[in-house]
This record gives structure tokens, C-alpha cells and sequence, in this order.
């Protein structure tokens, strides 16, 4: 009778058993899941990046790049960009908190040194306008980190950080022809809203 019962008890004890074991891997597994669509994961340095897992990794690859072989660029990057954000069209929201790159697959997926030479042309962008409101009281002037002027110097520093990550000749090569004016689309002279809505990078 004993006997019996001990073999009641062990096997109502292997029954709870199974149900907090697969109760825990339950949750495990709904957390990795959860955590693998929420498109919030932390980059190299602690950025943040908002998108698919696939931009999360492309944008991971571009950062390493970066840390590797542009060391001084990427402190830039890790300095004045928060967050990565996969968007529809990419531009630099510099004056939010903390500095968001958005980003467009066109951009972020044509090559992994391209990606890694965009983020620093825009790192460069949010340094200008960063460094204006921190040493200044006054609004930031567009001048100051937008426009032609400024267009060429991110170009500048992008020509010298593809050329140090051995980016491909032909994506160097396109950089030193531009001529600072790809912000302003509609050919207005400045730079506005519509130039934003036409953009397809």
C-alpha cells in the first residue's frame, strides 16, 4: 500500500514537473520572440535600432565596419547618433532626443560600406547642429548643418571614411561627383519639406 502511494506521489510529482518545465520554455520562448519583432535591439556602442532583424544586422555589420577600420568616425557616430531607424526615406533628426538617423532600405541595404559611409555623413550633419545648440541660446540657423556648404563637407568626411573601410571604387568614385545640391530636389534653393517627400533614398 505504501508502495503504491510513494508511486502516486512521484508520479504527481513528475506531472507538476513537466508542467513548470515547459511553462518556463514557454516563456523563454515568447520573450526571444517578442524581443525579435520589436525591432528595438542595441547596435554596436549602445545605439539603438528600430527595424527587421535583417536591418538590424545590416546596420550591426556597418558599425563594426566602422569601429574597426574608421575608429575616430565611428566615436563620431557614437556621439551624435541615438538611435538608427529603418524607414521609407532617410535624412538626420538631429534636434530630437536623442539624435535619430532614419534610414532607407535603398540606402541601408545597397552594400554594407555604403550603409557604413551614410551614417557617417549624417553623424556629421547632427555633430554641426549638436555642437551649435550646445555652445549657443539661440535656435540653430539651417545653415549651420544643412545646405550646400555643409552637403560637401559630410561628402568630405564620407570620401575619407569609405576610403578607409575599402569601400568599392565605383561608390567612392560617385561621392566626388556630387556636387552638395542632392538635398534640394525640387531646385528651389533651399531645403524643404517637398525636397523630403521626393526623396527615394
Amino acid at each position: 500500500m505504501k508502495v503504491k502511494m510513494n508511486i502516486k506521489k512521484i508520479r504527481l510529482f513528475c506531472f507538476f514537473l513537466k508542467i513548470v518545465v515547459l511553462s518556463f520554455c514557454s516563456f523563454v520562448f515568447l520573450s526571444c520572440n517578442v524581443q525579435a519583432k520589436s525591432g528595438n535591439l542595441k547596435a554596436n556602442g549602445g545605439i539603438s535600432v528600430l527595424g527587421t532583424r535583417e536591418f538590424e544586422n545590416q546596420i550591426n555589420e556597418a558599425l563594426l565596419l566602422l569601429e574597426e577600420k574608421a575608429p575616430e568616425a565611428y566615436e563620431i557616430v557614437l556621439e551624435y547618433i541615438g538611435v538608427i531607424k529603418q524607414s521609407e526615406k532617410s535624412g538626420m533628426n538631429a534636434y530630437t532626443s536623442p539624435p535619430t538617423y532614419e534610414i532607407a532600405d535603398r540606402t541601408a541595404f545597397y552594400s554594407v560600406t555604403w550603409c557604413a559611409g551614410s551614417i557617417a555623413h549624417d553623424s556629421i550633419h547632427s555633430k554641426l547642429y549638436n555642437d551649435y545648440k550646445d555652445q549657443h541660446s539661440t535656435p540653430v540657423p539651417d545653415d549651420i548643418w544643412t545646405g550646400q556648404k555643409v552637403e560637401l563637407e559630410c561628402i568630405k568626411h564620407q570620401i575619407e571614411v569609405m576610403q578607409k573601410i575599402d569601400a568599392p571604387k565605383h561608390e567612392i568614385k560617385h561621392l566626388k561627383d556630387q556636387n552638395g545640391m542632392h538635398f534640394d530636389l525640387n531646385d528651389n534653393g533651399k531645403y524643404d519639406a517637398e525636397d523630403y517627400e521626393l526623396r527615394d533614398w
